[in-house]
């Protein structure tokens, strides 16, 4: 990954799951159930904006690149980073038991 263009573990940080499977158990309080979900969603949302706005700074990156070949390689391996992360994501959020 060439260092001029973003990296999605420094942007977006580390993958791993901000809860705890068993979180919501010790929640007897309807009230602290819904702040909690609304946590959830609010990270969620945090998140989208992260990525959208790294390729956003991928894309103003890009745009330095004057040979057409330089800059394929560096969108490509700054998209498999993405991708990685992405993947990196989902298994993690998967093993917490959180997500569809």
């Amino acid at each position: 990954l060439p260092a001029s263009c973003p990296n999605a573990f420094q942007s977006l940080g580390l993958p791993i799951a901000t809860g705890h499977p068993n979180e919501e158990d010790g929640l007897d309080d309807e009230r602290a159930r819904e702040c909690l979900m609304k946590k959830r969603r609010c990270d969620y949302f945090n998140t989208q904006n992260q990525l959208v706005s790294l390729i956003m700074t991928l894309s103003d990156v890009l745009i330095s690149y004057a040979d057409k070949a330089d800059r394929k390689s560096a969108l490509a391996a700054t998209l498999n980073v993405i991708n990685r992360w992405l993947l990196d994501r989902r298994i993690c959020m998967a093993v917490a038991g959180e997500g569809p």
